[in-house]
Parts: structure tokens; C-alpha cells; sequence
């Protein structure tokens, strides 16, 4: 299998998959009936202002899972799904309730506990997965209430590709003198199981033992991402004034054509006598291509460092005019634009960094020395 990396998106959907252990009984005749619900920050905190209090903020529910009955140590199957976007800070809160009524109403249940954190966090997590303590509401502020595991699956389908170059041999004449061979290729439907095509060759006229043009198709086209599924394989000889014949077709999964390929694989055909050849298809070439995703290089390990240069040339104007760049606001509350930047970038990439550590240089200024200024165009700041 080759390897390929070609980044098309920063963004995927995550689906979160959430288990709690050991619990606090909020009922006192049964165990508590738990459900877990997913919040994010209303409006987005890319959208907000950066400068507003975390206290202030407002929450929106995004999902919930099932609920589960009588059960201190439960492992949902319902999974929920968030978009995750590498360039933004996306602050969620998990929230485990206890259920006490049929129509599983969030005001009327007991809250038993909760955390917050970064999806930042779970993305850079060892297998993506965070393991941590709830803290529980009202009388049971500040109390350690059970434990959660996050869990983070990328919901992405298959990014692979399959190569393909086939030849056929021997085909039947279905015209007077030859065939005008083309190839189909069919999965079946997940939902109905019928076959659909995913693949039609061009046309090779007058030509028994054609060779068709190279091509690719996406996995998760050509079989789901599934390399056991049985795919179809159909031989035509195209007819301009009447219906394409079936020359043969084959059955056989991406993983069977693997070990068959270069050798002759005989089709059939239904409507011909056993033991009569109807020539035989050839995968010359059959390659599975990984697309490796930047979900992928995360979970490998990869880490990110950041470093920032200064430009303290004259063009940014007087450090103490609010024009400047450099403006320094004397109440503090106001950051100039560099400030701003370098926050920006480095809140996220901080997650990724193991020593959070950032060099920062300047450039374009005077520097006092024992003989007076000298301008430097590189120092540590």
C-alpha cells in the first residue's frame, strides 16, 4: 500500500463516545437513570468577543445521548457528533443528568456532574481520549461526582483510493467478426442491496483482448471503505442499433482481486454453457492509495511549535499614539493588534506543543550598546 499525503481540510466531524464510571446515586429506592448532553458556547466563541468574561458566557445544547436505566457505571452507544476546526478555540461542556421523567426533560432532572475543556484537547490527546473527574452541582459543588471518558472517533468516511488497470483476454465475438468491449463496475446498496454502478470503461472497438485506460475511484465510493464487499465486474460489447450483450462478469472483493493480480480470472456468463470461455479479465494493477488525514498525523504523535518576529521599524508609528501597532493601552484592558495576533495563534497552538514553549525575536530596532545604538535586524526578546 502506498502513501500519500494530501491535507483538502483542517475540519471533520468528530464523533464523541462517552462512558462514566462510578457515579453518585441521585435516587434513593433505584440507581440513577444517566443521560449525557453536549453544550457549546452560544454565540461561538470564534464569533464572541474575545475580551467577554467565561462567566458571562451563555451555553447551547448540541446533543444528547440515549438514556440508560438503573445503571452508576453506564456506556452509551449514542455518540455525539461535533465539527471539529483546528484554527479555533471550541470550548464544550459535558453534562451528565439523572432522567426522572418519561418525556426525558432536562429541567425537571437531577444534574449530577460535569467538565469542560477544549476540543483542541481531545484532538491532541493520546488516542484521542480524555479521562476526567466530574464535579457535581449545588450541595455537591466542588465534589468529585464520577468519572467520565471521552472518547473521539473521526467520523470522516474512508480517504483511501483504489488504482486499477485492467486488460481483458480472449473475449467472445459478439459481433460478426469481434466486440467493442467496455467495462462496468457495481457495489451493492447498503440500504436496498442492489447493484450500483460506480465505474463504466471507455469503449475499445474491434478488440477481443482490449486494454482500458488506468483510473481511481475513492474507496469510500467503490466499496464503502470495505475490501471484503463483493463488487461486480461486467464485460459489454457496446451495440450502436440494439441492447449492450453481457460478454462475462465476475464477483470478487478489492482484498481477493489483491491476490489475484496479473493473473487471468475467467468470466461467465449465465447464459452460456458451463465449460465455454468467455475470455478472461486481467488486474494489471489494483493499489490501494492512503490519503492520510490531519486527524491521522495527530493521532502519530505530530506536534507544533510557533515562533514569532517583531517588526519594530519606524512604520508602526509612535509606541504611545493609539495608531501604533505597538500602542501600549496604559489601563491594560485594550491589547495592541500584535498582542492580539500572537494570542490568537498561540491559544491553539499551544495544545499541540509538549513544552509550550515560543521563541520570540524583533527586528528593525535601535539596541543600546557601550558605543551607543546599533541597529539589529534579529534579537531575542
Amino acid at each position: 500500500m502506498s502513501q500519500q499525503f494530501q491535507p483538502s481540510s483542517l475540519s471533520y466531524k468528530l464523533d464523541l463516545y462517552i462512558q462514566c464510571k462510578d457515579l453518585k446515586n441521585m435516587d434513593f429506592l433505584s440507581k440513577s437513570d444517566p443521560l449525557v448532553a453536549l453544550y457549546a458556547p452560544h454565540p461561538p466563541s470564534h464569533l464572541s468577543n474575545p475580551n467577554a468574561r467565561k462567566s458571562s458566557q451563555q451555553w447551547q445544547i448540541m446533543a444528547k445521548t440515549e438514556l440508560i436505566k438503573d445503571d452508576l457505571n453506564p456506556k452509551f452507544v449514542t455518540p455525539l457528533t461535533v465539527d471539529y476546526h483546528f484554527e479555533q478555540q471550541q470550548p464544550v461542556k459535558l453534562v451528565v443528568y439523572d432522567i426522572d421523567t418519561k418525556d426525558e426533560s432536562l429541567d425537571k432532572a437531577d444534574l449530577v456532574g460535569s467538565i469542560q475543556f477544549d476540543l483542541a484537547e481531545l484532538a491532541s490527546a493520546k488516542g484521542m481520549v480524555l479521562k476526567r473527574n466530574l464535579q457535581g452541582f449545588g450541595k455537591h459543588s466542588g465534589k468529585r461526582t464520577g468519572t467520565i471518558i471521552v472518547r473521539a472517533e473521526n467520523q470522516s468516511q474512508n480517504n483511501d483510493d483504489v488504482h486499477f488497470k485492467i486488460s481483458a483476454k480472449k473475449l467472445d465475438k459478439k459481433d460478426l467478426f469481434s466486440s467493442d468491449p467496455y467495462l462496468k463496475i457495481h457495489r451493492k446498496s447498503q440500504q436496498t442491496g442492489e447493484w450500483l454502478l460506480v465505474h463504466q470503461s471507455e469503449t475499445i472497438k474491434k478488440n477481443l483482448s482490449p486494454k482500458w485506460a488506468s483510473f481511481t475511484l475513492p474507496a469510500r465510493n467503490l466499496c464503502h471503505g470495505d475490501y471484503n464487499s463483493t463488487l461486480k465486474f461486467d464485460v459489454f460489447d457496446w451495440d450502436k442499433r440494439s441492447n449492450d450483450d453481457l460478454i462475462g462478469e465476475i464477483e470478487m472483493s478489492v482484498n481477493q482481486l489483491l491476490q489475484r493480480r496479473g493473473q487471468l480470472i475467467q468470466i461467465n456468463n449465465r447464459n452460456k454453457k458451463r465449460g465455454n470461455s468467455c475470455g478472461s479479465l486481467i488486474f494489471e494493477k489494483i493499489e490501494i492509495v492512503r490519503r492520510y488525514t490531519f486527524m491521522d498525523y495527530l493521532r502519530g504523535g505530530l506536534e507544533m511549535g510557533m515562533m514569532t518576529a517583531i517588526d519594530f521599524t519606524g512604520s508602526n508609528g509612535n509606541p504611545n499614539t493609539p495608531q501604533s501597532l505597538h500602542y501600549k493601552d496604559p489601563s491594560g484592558r485594550q491589547p495592541n493588534q500584535y498582542l492580539q495576533a500572537i494570542h490568537a495563534i498561540g491559544d491553539i497552538i499551544s495544545y499541540y506543543d509538549n513544552d509550550k514553549r515560543f521563541p520570540c525575536f524583533g527586528f528593525g530596532a535601535r539596541l543600546p550598546t557601550p558605543h551607543g545604538p546599533v541597529l539589529s535586524h534579529c534579537f531575542a526578546l
